[in-house]
């Protein structure tokens, strides 16, 4: 009996050191840990910034440093981005990038806010139209695969040029999705995984989901990125 209750602990306090402890939050305190960030913005706009929170759910003191990595990158902008100090300005294109301040200490429970005192992503269109989509992955330094992401989407547009028709709005569906996704985009699509590798090119309104691997998904039509998810 006691060799068996030994086991049990052992158990439970292997399953709470690889326990999340992270958590993404916007201005509102809510948690937004693997969603989506939208931003629209005029292509004649530069130095945008998109501000996120972040909480240490643990009842101990971490350390948190973050990564941006672009998944799809509209070619001509740039970026850079403020967690305890600045990286260099980057151009698309660019390797994942890590704050060089080496981490921020959070305390048991304590967060940021979703403020210029929290994580900070500066982006500039360049006059640049279309998209861009960046995973940002907080992380605690101490144990690597304690992470939370949160997804930046900025859409860069001549507000003047855009019609009725080019506005109505792009759909996916079902969401989240099994065997098959429809969507309403006309024309050449493409299918990105999270790390904006394309996994699968198509023309058809109906596209084939069976065989991909559970997880988060971008459909690409034309500049718009649009996210699903595959159980």
């Amino acid at each position: 009996m006691c060799k068996l209750s030994l086991l049990i602990a052992t158990y439970f306090i292997a399953l709470s050191s690889l326990s999340q402890s992270i958590e993404v939050i916007d201005q509102n305190g809510d948690d937004i840990t693997d969603d989506t960030i939208y931003v629209e913005i005029s292509y004649e706009e530069f130095d945008v910034q998109v501000y996120t929170g972040v909480r240490n759910t643990n009842n101990s003191t971490i350390n948190i440093n973050v990564t941006r990595t672009e998944v799809d990158a509209l070619p001509y902008t740039s970026s850079y981005f403020c967690w305890g100090s600045c990286t260099g300005v980057t151009p698309a294109g660019d390797f994942p990038v890590v704050t060089p301040s080496g981490s921020v200490g959070f305390a048991a429970n304590a967060e940021l806010p979703a403020s210029p005192s929290g994580f900070t992503f500066y982006y500039d269109p360049n006059a640049q139209i279309g998209s861009g989509l960046y995973k940002i992955q907080f992380f605690n330094i101490a144990n690597t695969n304690d992470t939370a992401n949160v997804f930046i989407s900025i859409t860069s547009k001549d507000f003047a040029g855009i019609t009725e028709n080019q506005n109505d709005e792009i759909k996916v569906y079902p969401n989240p999705c099994a065997d098959y996704l429809q969507t309403n985009a006309v024309g050449n699509k493409q299918i990105l995984n999270e790390h904006g590798q394309v996994i699968q090119n198509t023309s058809n309104p109906v596209i084939q989901t069976s065989t991909l691997p559970s997880g988060k998904y971008f459909l690409k039509s034309k500049d718009i990125l649009i996210p699903f998810i595959k159980e």
